[in-house]
């Protein structure tokens, strides 16, 4: 659903945007706007109308760039949503689950085929999770305070809007994500990650 830390802002409304600058820092964000900003992704995302997608060099900020509208992620989109006079947005992330029922998986631990994971590597990943959840306040306090942003819109990214154990619902979601980035050229329509149990580090 809606991610503060993933927007597309807007120069002129959405079904006008024939252009956006995609920011350099997340090419999974990068990927997932030209998706739902295809013609035939889903009715009411966009115009229907092809969008040309430009790629902004590392380091540039992409809202320099002449264009529509631009992608903004991370810290960074988190600040320019809730500066004042922040410019119209858009959510591609919200959209995507609109169209698919599914959560969208912008970061996932991925090892090679083939690799061997022994059982003390699954449980450092493990207790790795944990230890974020067990941090959760702390990190909202640092954030708020890092960024100059409100404790509680912070609370709500990080609590209520970011899913760090999506369960059943990630296989299907990366293959849905992976079947509509493959019909734009985007990615290989063969990419099937596999599920690796963890251990519960608390059983």
């Amino acid at each position: 659903g809606e991610v503060s830390s993933v927007r597309v802002f807007l120069r002129r409304p959405l079904a006008e945007v024939r252009t956006v600058a995609l920011d350099p820092a997340s090419r999974t964000a990068a990927t997932l706007v030209q998706v739902v900003l295809s013609p035939g992704f889903a009715r009411g995302a966009g115009s229907g109308a092809r969008v040309r997608f430009l790629e902004v060099p590392a380091g540039d900020d992409p809202a320099a760039v002449e264009a529509d509208a631009w992608l903004r992620i991370g810290d960074r989109a988190l600040r320019e949503l809730r500066a004042p006079g922040a410019p119209p947005w858009f959510d591609p992330c919200a959209a995507w689950t609109a169209a698919t029922g599914l959560p969208f998986a912008f970061a996932v631990w991925i090892v090679a085929p083939g690799a061997r994971l022994d059982d003390d590597a699954r449980a450092a990943f493990a207790r790795s999770r944990a230890h974020g959840a067990d941090e959760l306040e702390a990190f909202v306090q640092r954030g708020a305070r890092e960024l100059d942003l409100p404790v509680d819109f912070v609370h709500h990214y990080l609590a209520d809007e970011c899913l760090y154990e999506p369960g059943a619902e990630l296989a299907p979601a990366l293959r849905a994500f992976r079947d509509a980035a493959a019909r734009e050229g985007l990615c290989r329509a063969d990419l099937d990650p596999q599920p690796l149990p963890l251990p519960c580090p608390r059983a």
